[in-house]
């Protein structure tokens, strides 16, 4: 079994103290779709809708949720590869919006992206040291005897031998093919990389690898990542906060560590109870979802999870909740969670003594310990 570095994380308060790198404000990324025989209907799909964030230099921002509920869009609108609706996006202090298409070439030398399908987005046609000086051209960078010289050093960098830059696509597994896109994306020496589920197409084994490689090259060369996922089990390595979203909005957002430890929002107890666990008895109990994920074309009045949600009540489905914070770097956008969360702890503390695993018994303790804070905060 592969075992997988874990991220050594950064302080939050060191990482916001500085100045954030990347910053997404109230974005939405809209699209016109037609329905009907007659293709004369029109509804708007809104695969974003109103997303606010911050990432801060060497600091990992994990996205999750379910297929369907925008994390792939919104990756595609940081990088400019989906229009913006409404909303801004700034990098180091600069709105994309408001950037000339020539000044926005060397913006994009500080954001890469890499993509979910190695194969699909490298050209077959092309060797991988091809591959690997196209971007080098495209921003203008040394001459053919420096370019070449660079791609050896990505092939270090990612741990492949330099004879690979002779080779095709094709020619390479899908865990050496992630590595090329990963190199790819290092070649102009970029500050943030999103990854767009970077290992979802790969085995269990490769997936540690690839997880090690990008803490390796944040670690050694000072990235950021947004990193977008669907398996819990791979965000709790690699992020330092993570952004929970479902239908196009974000419903959550925290640290890794009060996230898996307190989820509060119902859409992300249900993630987390849906991750496989070593022991039958599940801490923060089980939470069903009652059917599923609606259109982004027919999105649910007031809050967007009340049609799935166990604890929906009748303010639910007429008042959007908004994404809140407590005043301790934790984000709820959900009316009920401080009474959620206290029968989720009460749960976990009606499972027999006998029959408490470990785990179970530091989980109450950390219960008790921010019970007391909030009362010494108060």
């Amino acid at each position: 079994m592969t075992n997988v570095n874990m991220n050594p994380n950064h302080s939050q308060a060191t990482a916001q103290s500085a100045t954030p790198f990347l910053e997404v404000k109230d974005a939405a990324c809209h699209f016109k779709v037609k329905r009907g025989w007659s293709q004369k209907q029109t509804l708007t799909l809104k695969a974003v809708d109103g997303v606010s964030f911050t990432v801060y230099p060497s600091e990992t921002l994990a996205v999750v949720g379910e297929s369907g509920c925008g994390k792939s869009s919104l990756a595609n609108l940081i990088v400019g590869l989906n229009p913006l609706t409404s909303g801004e996006i700034s990098v180091l202090g600069h709105t994309l919006s408001n950037i000339s298409r020539s000044n926005m070439l060397s913006i994009r030398k500080d954001l890469q992206m890499v993509f979910q399908d190695p194969f699909s987005s490298l050209n077959p046609r092309m060797t991988i040291g091809a591959l690997l000086q196209e971007p080098l051209q495209v921003h203008k960078i040394g001459n053919a005897q420096q370019r070449a010289a660079r791609v050896n050093e990505l092939l270090s960098l990612v741990n492949l031998p330099h004879s690979y830059a002779q080779r095709y696509p094709h020619q390479l597994s899908g865990g050496q093919r992630q590595r090329i896109g990963i190199a790819r994306a290092l070649a102009v020496e970029p500050k943030l990389i999103v990854c767009d589920e970077p290992v979802s197409s790969l085995d269990v084994s490769v997936q540690a690898q690839i997880i090690n490689l990008l803490l390796d090259l944040q670690r050694n060369l000072g990235l950021s990542y947004v990193f977008i996922a669907h398996n819990l089990s791979v965000v709790k390595h690699i992020a330092d906060r993570v952004a929970v979203m479902y239908l196009g909005r974000i419903v959550e957002m925290t640290t890794k560590e009060a996230l898996f430890a307190q989820p509060r929002h119902p859409y992300t107890q249900m993630l987390l109870s849906s991750v496989p666990r070593s022991h039958p008895e599940d801490p923060h109990g089980h939470v069903d979802a009652d059917s599923d994920l609606p259109s982004p074309l027919n999105v649910p009045s007031g809050c967007r999870f009340h049609t799935r949600c166990p604890y929906a009540q009748p303010r639910c489905e007429t008042e959007d909740p908004q994404l809140l914070d407590d005043g301790q770097d934790h984000q709820t956008a959900c009316h009920f969670w401080p009474d959620i969360l206290a029968s989720s702890k009460q749960a976990v503390r009606e499972i027999p003594a006998r029959e408490k695993p470990a785990y179970v018994t530091q989980l109450l303790e950390s219960f008790d310990e921010m019970a007391q804070q909030t009362t010494s905060d108060n």
